[in-house]
């Protein structure tokens, strides 16, 4: 942690800082912390099914949450039976 704090830090594009707005403004939340720390844990591949279906129906689900909050119609839905789910375009 010393090498860490002492050596990398130092060059890290702080980001998260309350008046850094160059890219994104602050685009971390706790929630996000806790589920990046949950990925990390499981240590899971999830380029294709075949390597992770549990994060593949993952997202699946969470793109049904998506296009429901920003009311697409059901054929954008993977749940609907539609071509929809697990993708972004």
């Amino acid at each position: 942690m010393t090498d860490f704090q002492k050596l990398l830090m130092p060059g890290v594009v702080h980001w998260q800082a309350p008046k850094f707005f160059a890219y994104f403004s602050a685009n971390s939340s706790y929630p996000g912390m806790l589920a990046e720390m949950l990925m990390s844990a499981t240590n899971m591949i999830g380029f294709s099914w075949t390597s992770s279906p549990v994060g593949t129906e993952l997202e699946m689900v969470m793109m049904d949450w998506l296009a429901e909050l920003v009311g697409l119609p059901a054929c954008f839905k993977f749940t609907s039976g539609g071509p929809g789910g697990g993708t972004i375009q």
